[in-house]
């Protein structure tokens, strides 16, 4: 298995644990530690992928 599945795999336990966790302790820190992970997973992996890089990419658009 590769390092990038393993990270997708990885970071999408850690969402699905959080979201079994959001269930059983229904309150608002819990809901907004949810919201936290899943964000900063999603903000991980796409930095992983380099759909960040909106500055390099334009720069090479250009260039073209």
């Amino acid at each position: 298995m590769t390092q990038r599945r393993k990270t997708y795999l990885f970071w999408a336990a850690i969402v699905i644990i959080a979201s079994l966790l959001g269930t059983y302790m229904n309150n608002e820190i819990v809901r907004l530690g949810q919201v936290f992970i899943t964000v900063y997973a999603l903000y991980r992996l796409l930095k992983m992928d380099g759909a960040l890089k909106r500055a390099e990419r334009a720069a090479h658009r250009t260039k073209i």
